[in-house]
C-alpha cells in the first residue's frame, strides 16, 4: 500500500490466436467453398421444382415466378461468393508456393556456400607438385612391374634357332591331315604285329604246387 493507495497493475494483454499457416488457410477456404457449393446445389434443386410447378395448370404463376427469381438471385449470390473464395484460395496457394520456393532456395544457397568453404579448406591441403610426383612414381612402378612380368614369362630350354616359316607350314599341314580318310599305320616306335612271335601271345604255363593247387 502506498501513500495514495494501491499501485495499479496493468492488465495483461490478451494474446490472439496464433497466425494460421498458409496451408491451413487454403484448407479452410476449401471447406468454405464446399459449403457454398452445397447451397448452390440446393438452389438448383429448388429452381427445378418451381419450373415443374409452373407447368402445372391452375398454379399461381406469379407467386411461383417470384419465388423462382428469388431463388435464382440467391444462387447467383452464392456463385459470386464461391468465385471470390476461389480467387482468394489461389492467391494463398501462390503465396505458399513462393514461400516454400524461397525456403528451398535459401537452404540450397547455404548448402552450396558450406560446400564451397569445405572444398577450399581441403584444396589448401593438397600439393599439386606432390601429386604429380606421385603420378610419375606410379608410372615408373608400373613399367618396372611389366618388365618383371616379361622376365618371369620367359621359357627355358627352348632352342632359339627354329624357323618360324617352317613352323607355320607344319601347323598348316596338321590342319589338312585327316585321320579318318588316311591309312594310318602303326607308330614307328611300336613293333609290328606280324613281327611278334606267335608264342609270345600264348598264355603262360600253369605251375603246380604240392597239394594239387595250380598257380
Amino acid at each position: 500500500m502506498g501513500l495514495f493507495g494501491a499501485k495499479k497493475v496493468a492488465a495483461p494483454k490478451r494474446k490472439g490466436p496464433p497466425p494460421m499457416s498458409l496451408d491451413n488457410c487454403s484448407q479452410h477456404i476449401d471447406n468454405k467453398v464446399k459449403g457454398v457449393d452445397a447451397k448452390i446445389a440446393e438452389c438448383t434443386v429448388e429452381l427445378e421444382k418451381y419450373r415443374q410447378q409452373l407447368k402445372t395448370p391452375g398454379a399461381d404463376q406469379r407467386a411461383l415466378k417470384m419465388r423462382a427469381l428469388n431463388m435464382l438471385r440467391r444462387k447467383k449470390m452464392y456463385e459470386q461468393q464461391r468465385d471470390q473464395m476461389l480467387n482468394t484460395q489461389f492467391n494463398v496457394d501462390q503465396a505458399a508456393f513462393n514461400t516454400d520456393n524461397m525456403q528451398v532456395t535459401m537452404q540450397t544457397v547455404n548448402a552450396m556456400s558450406s560446400a564451397a568453404k569445405t572444398m577450399q579448406h581441403q584444396v589448401k591441403k593438397l600439393d599439386i607438385d606432390e601429386i604429380e610426383n606421385m603420378q610419375d612414381d606410379m608410372e615408373e612402378i608400373m613399367q618396372d612391374m611389366n618388365e618383371v612380368q616379361d622376365t618371369m614369362g620367359r621359357m627355358y630350354g627352348v632352342p632359339a634357332d627354329f624357323d618360324e616359316a617352317e613352323l607355320d607350314a607344319e601347323f598348316a599341314a596338321m590342319g589338312e591331315f585327316d585321320m579318318e580318310s588316311e591309312n594310318v599305320g602303326t607308330a614307328s616306335y611300336l613293333p609290328e604285329m606280324d613281327a611278334v612271335p606267335s608264342g609270345a601271345l600264348a598264355a603262360p604255363p600253369v605251375a603246380k604246387v604240392p597239394g594239387g593247387l595250380e598257380l
